[in-house]
């Protein structure tokens, strides 16, 4: 894209522990555009309620975490804020 970046990234885990019945997956996925004067992001995830990881930490069951931005970072070259440090 030139001298834009853009990344996206997607993934999943089975979990097949002894817990009779529920969801025993989790999946996410990730969209950012990090650049100098527009940064986006977009990411999501899901974890089931029956997943139960042998090793790690989930924040809690049927968990869905949604974060987005947005930032806009104007560079000013001169302009009055510039000329001000001009000596």
């Amino acid at each position: 894209m030139g001298s834009n970046n853009f990344s996206a990234g997607l993934w999943g885990v089975q979990n097949w522990n002894e817990t009779k019945g529920g969801n025993k997956s989790a999946w996410g996925l990730m969209i950012d555009y990090p650049n100098d004067l527009f940064e986006m992001s977009l990411q999501y995830n899901y974890f089931g309620d029956s997943l139960n990881p042998g090793l790690g930490f989930l924040p809690r069951k049927a968990y869905h975490y949604l974060y987005t931005g947005f930032s806009y970072m104007l560079r000013l070259e001169k302009g009055w804020i510039g000329k001000a440090m001009e000596y």
